[in-house]
């Protein structure tokens, strides 16, 4: 007698996907990578793709654009870049979701610089070329301290 269903292994495989999102856990937090340069964007996505849900955006307008489309605990964002600057991107995504985690990346580091991204609310600024154990720390707390907003909103709605 033959089988019910399709022949093609695409189908088994559909199928048992959507048996173990049944049990899957929650959603992976979502991390938001803007850097103009590839280079950068693409090692980011490379480095945290197992750990996270990883947005990129070649510019501050995608980024804002996703941001709106989708919950972004954390981003990552390059201070020089074409279309505006890391500075507004950062000021915009606040304005978005005030407890969104902004790392500040940059090549070109100034005081005055450093100093406006974190008056503005970044939870830190690092430099280019990244050292991979220091922005896995900063992007791991940044999350942590998002985590931790949330539960305190929900603790406080209650």
């Amino acid at each position: 007698m033959p089988s019910p269903f399709p022949s093609d292994t695409s189908f088994s495989r559909r199928a048992a996907l959507a048996v173990s999102d049944a049990s899957a856990p929650a959603a992976r937090p979502t991390l938001l990578i803007v850097d103009d340069e590839a280079g950068p964007r693409q090692a980011l996505e490379i480095v945290f793709r197992n750990e996270y849900e990883v947005l990129l955006a070649e510019d501050g307008t995608t980024a804002l654009s996703l941001a709106r489309q989708q919950h972004v605990a954390v981003a990552v964002v390059d201070i020089r870049m074409s279309d505006m600057t890391g500075i507004e991107v950062l000021e915009k995504l606040k304005q978005i979701d005030s407890d969104i985690e902004v790392i500040m990346l940059t090549a070109y580091e100034t005081v005055e610089t450093a100093q406006q991204a974190l008056r503005l609310g970044a939870c830190d600024y690092l430099t280019k070329p990244f050292d991979l154990a220091v922005i896995r720390q900063a992007v791991s707390t940044a999350m942590e301290r998002r985590s931790l907003s949330e539960q305190i909103r929900l603790n406080n709605q209650q």
